[in-house]
């Protein structure tokens, strides 16, 4: 799972009112002054006194950010998961904190749950948007990697272990040469169609513009055709399988 990029923001200046009082006591009690509002000296104080309290913040509420993330991401794998609680840890440290209010009337562990979750939906909506996007380039238009196995979907032969022996190897590879190449030895006609289709042109096109461009009367007949043709690749045995002339 990739971190998301947080974009540039402007820097949040102290009221000021609140420049005259303690940091705790402010209405923005996680904001420091910078060096343009007080001396670089007293900004350097205000900036740690600021990260350590925002680093107690955070670390209050670590389990109930944990729990969020699971309940959330359920299923995904340990990595990932902390990947997500380190993005909603920078979340709260350089965008959400900083502008607590405490004159709103609100206790800050209330104003880091609610910000926990709303970080959390962005990030599942961001991550499964994108897996969405990049399966549907994979699944659909990769028959080349379909071939060599370096998409993730079947592998064609998925029941060899590939690489232990050189010779299996280049088995396979001719197996799938033979593939490209003469696609109607292996396939129904629709899918042969289908098959030089998709591997006409460049990798990582989208379905609908393969399907234009064969004259399908829409992707979803195309996206059928190459579910039943994947289904057919995969029961190729390389055992049986013997090079013709």
């Amino acid at each position: 799972m990739a971190r998301t990029e947080q974009p540039p923001r402007a820097p949040l200046l102290v009221p000021q009112a609140d420049l005259v009082l303690p940091l705790p006591e402010r209405q923005f009690p996680y904001r420091p002054a910078g060096p343009s509002q007080v001396p670089p000296a007293q900004a350097a104080r205000e900036l740690a006194q600021a990260n350590a309290a925002i680093s107690q913040a955070i670390g209050g509420c670590e389990r109930m950010l944990w729990k969020a993330v699971r309940d959330r991401f359920w299923g995904m794998c340990g990595p990932d998961m902390e990947v997500a609680v380190q993005d909603v840890r920078l979340h709260l440290a350089m965008y959400a904190l900083p502008r607590f209010d405490r004159h709103r009337g609100i206790i800050v562990s209330t104003y880091i749950h609610a910000c926990v979750r709303s970080q959390i939906r962005h990030l599942y909506s961001a991550f499964f948007a994108r897996q969405r996007h990049v399966g549907r380039l994979i699944n659909f238009t990769d028959a080349k990697g379909m071939l060599s196995g370096t998409a993730e979907s079947h592998h064609p032969i998925e029941d060899i272990a590939v690489g232990a022996d050189a010779a299996l190897d280049q088995k396979i590879e001719r197996l799938a040469a033979d593939v490209r190449t003469n696609p109607e030895k292996y396939l129904l006609p629709a899918q042969a169609a289908a098959f030089r289709a998709l591997m006409a042109g460049p990798t990582g096109r989208l379905t609908k513009d393969i399907a234009k461009e064969a004259g399908y009367a829409s992707s979803i007949t195309l996206c059928a055709i190459t579910k039943r043709m994947r289904k057919r690749i995969a029961k190729l045995s390389i055992a049986d399988w013997e090079p013709t002339c």
